[in-house]
């Protein structure tokens, strides 16, 4: 309900007195006066703008693989020959980290390039995105880059 007192417009709803602030936050304005808020024409605008973002191929196209090199950013310290789990998809195989730059170890914070070989083949794909897994925690997250078998 809206009550006139001069110049001022009073918003009442259930009994209370809302402000110009609370109605800008729900959103009501649009509402009351027919058309949008800023917000949302503001969100409308940049969703028109954003240019669309690169995704991982379809998981149809996946074929499974054993060896491959991949982008990774670590979350934990890599060695050369160390044994960890993978995940692609929610599929999860162990495999061996190795560095085709022949780095001594990777720290944490920091992105490499990391040679891997699976025991068992997964279906990837060059840009699918895998996780690094250690005690069910996510060490490290990568994109496979080359597909070597």
């Amino acid at each position: 309900m809206i009550k006139e007192n001069g110049s001022r417009q009073t918003y009442f709803a259930a009994g209370r007195r809302i402000t110009g602030q609370e109605l800008i936050r729900m959103g009501f304005f649009g509402k009351l006066f027919g058309g949008k808020n800023a917000k949302q024409e503001e969100a409308a605008d940049t969703a028109a703008q954003e240019p669309e973002q690169q995704t991982a191929p379809d998981p149809a196209e996946y074929e499974p693989h054993t060896h491959f090199i991949a982008r990774v950013t670590c979350e934990k310290k890599f060695f050369p020959d160390e044994r960890a789990m993978f995940r692609f998809r929610g599929l999860a195989a162990p495999g061996t980290i190795g560095f085709p730059d022949g780095e001594v170890y990777v720290m944490v914070g920091l992105t490499a390039d990391m040679e891997i070989r699976l025991d068992r083949p997964l279906p990837m794909a060059a840009g699918a995105p895998f996780e690094i897994i250690e005690g069910g925690s996510v060490r490290a997250e990568g994109t496979v880059t080359d597909i070597r078998e």
